[in-house]
C-alpha cells in the first residue's frame, strides 16, 4: 500500500466544511451555459463544480507545483505554495517576518506573490487550532482508490447546494426558474403576443399541454436552443 498526501476534495470535511464557492466557478458555469445554451438543474450545476475542485486539486497537487498551506507548517522564501481556500492558486513565498499577537505565541507572518498580484499575507509556524490544519497530510491509499467525481457528488452533493444556490443569486446574469438555472442573456424574447398566442394554443386543445408542445405553435427567436425557449416559455 503506497502512502502519499491525499486530496482534500476526497474527504467529507472538504465538501461540509471547507468548501467555497469561487469566482472562478461562477465564470466555469457561465462558460459552460454560453457553450451549449442549455439549463441545468442546481443538482446539475453543482456536479460540475465539484468537478471543478477536484481537476484544480489534481493540477495543483503536481510535485513541481508546490506544497499545500497550513497555518501550522514553516515555509521558505521561494517555496511555492497552493492555497486550497484560493481556488488553489500557487503563489511564491517572498518574504517573511515575526508575528505580533500574543494570544497565538510566536509564529511567523509570510508574504506571498501570486501571479498578476499584489503580495499577500499568511500565517506561518502557527502553533494555535486553526481550521485548515484539520485535513490530515497523508493518507494511506491504494492505486485507483480514490472516488470519482461522480460518486463524491451523490455523497456530498447536498453540501454544495445551499453556498452555490447563494452565489448564483447574487450574480445579475442568471436567472432560476423552478429548479434549473439559465443565463439570462441567453432568454429568447416573450412577449404579451406570444403569452396571447400561448392561452389560445391551450383553449383550442382543450386539456392541459406541455411547453414544448405549446412552442411547437408559438415562436419565438429560432436562433436560440431549444432548452432555453422552453425555459423562458
Amino acid at each position: 500500500m503506497a502512502v502519499r498526501r491525499g486530496a482534500q476534495t476526497q474527504t467529507e470535511a472538504y465538501w461540509r466544511r471547507e468548501f467555497r464557492v469561487h469566482p472562478e466557478d461562477i465564470e466555469a458555469i457561465y462558460d459552460l451555459m454560453l457553450e451549449d445554451g442549455r439549463p441545468r438543474t442546481l443538482a446539475e450545476l453543482a456536479c460540475q463544480i465539484i468537478a471543478r475542485h477536484c481537476r484544480r486539486e489534481a493540477q495543483a497537487r503536481r510535485p513541481e507545483q508546490g506544497v499545500i498551506y497550513r497555518p501550522r507548517e514553516h515555509y521558505a522564501v521561494g517555496q511555492l505554495v497552493i492555497f486550497p481556500a484560493l481556488d488553489y492558486a500557487v503563489g511564491e513565498v517572498v518574504g517573511e517576518r515575526p508575528g505580533q499577537n500574543p494570544r497565538y505565541g510566536p509564529f511567523t507572518v509570510i508574504s506571498v506573490r501570486f501571479e498578476g498580484q499584489e503580495a499577500r499575507e499568511f500565517a506561518a509556524d502557527l502553533k494555535v487550532p486553526h481550521p485548515l490544519n484539520d485535513s490530515p497530510d497523508e493518507i494511506a491509499c491504494e492505486e485507483g482508490e480514490e472516488l470519482s467525481p461522480e460518486e463524491l457528488c451523490r455523497r456530498y452533493g447536498d453540501a454544495v447546494h445551499e453556498p452555490l444556490r447563494a452565489a448564483l443569486l447574487r450574480t445579475p446574469d442568471f436567472v432560476c426558474f423552478g429548479d434549473e438555472w439559465f443565463l439570462r442573456g441567453l432568454l429568447p424574447e416573450v412577449h404579451v403576443g406570444h403569452l396571447n398566442l400561448a392561452e389560445a394554443v391551450i383553449d383550442v386543445a382543450g386539456h392541459p399541454l406541455t411547453t414544448a408542445e405549446i412552442l411547437q405553435q408559438v415562436e419565438l427567436a429560432t436562433e436560440s436552443k431549444p432548452g432555453a425557449r422552453v425555459f423562458a416559455l
